[in-house]
């Protein structure tokens, strides 16, 4: 009974389309809120279109923001907390860990995304949507890992945060 009363995505955007079709656009200004010249609300809530330009674009931001988190990373681990051969605190150990982890999931996210850039790149437009449609695994993977590296980088930023701050009368009781 209740996803009977809830208004789907689609009449959502009926409703707004019968709301804002008027001479004035979304932006307010009687300009299209598009570069088709339509209202833009049906565009905001379609499903994305499936294209090589697209798939491209995806692995590159990937594998992008993936080396540039994985370099923050290994500059955390290259801080010295941890000397070999030394005793370390086990909060040092934690974030150095941490690191190593992030670093490495993110180097597999961006070399994944530069080997399917590679493969994407060498198809047509039509045979790389349907290569895309064969392969949502393995076209999901270097997102995968670089959530999970940034993920890691992040809790070892927080882990940074409190060694640093465990001297300091004030955060010990925050």
């Amino acid at each position: 009974q209740i996803a009977m009363e809830t208004p789907n995505v689609r009449q959502v955007a009926q409703s707004m389309e019968a709301k804002y079709a008027s001479p004035r656009s979304l932006n307010g200004k009687g300009a299209p809120a598009t570069a088709r010249g339509g209202n833009g609300v049906a565009e905001l809530l379609a499903e994305p279109v499936l294209d090589r330009e697209r798939l491209l674009n995806d692995t590159v931001n990937t594998g992008v923001m993936a080396a540039l988190i994985g370099g923050f990373a290994l500059s955390t681990m290259q801080m010295g907390m941890v000397v070999p051969g030394e005793a370390a605190e086990q909060l040092t150990v934690v974030i150095y860990m941490l690191s190593v982890v992030s670093v490495h999931m993110c180097t597999c996210s961006s070399l994944s995304s530069a080997f399917l850039y590679r493969q994407i790149n060498a198809l047509g437009d039509d045979a790389a949507c349907v290569w895309a449609a064969r392969h949502p695994l393995l076209l999901s993977l270097p997102m995968s890992k670089f959530a999970v590296g940034c993920m890691l980088y992040l809790s070892s930023v927080l882990c940074l945060s409190f060694y640093d701050l465990q001297e300091e009368p004030r955060a010990q009781r925050a």
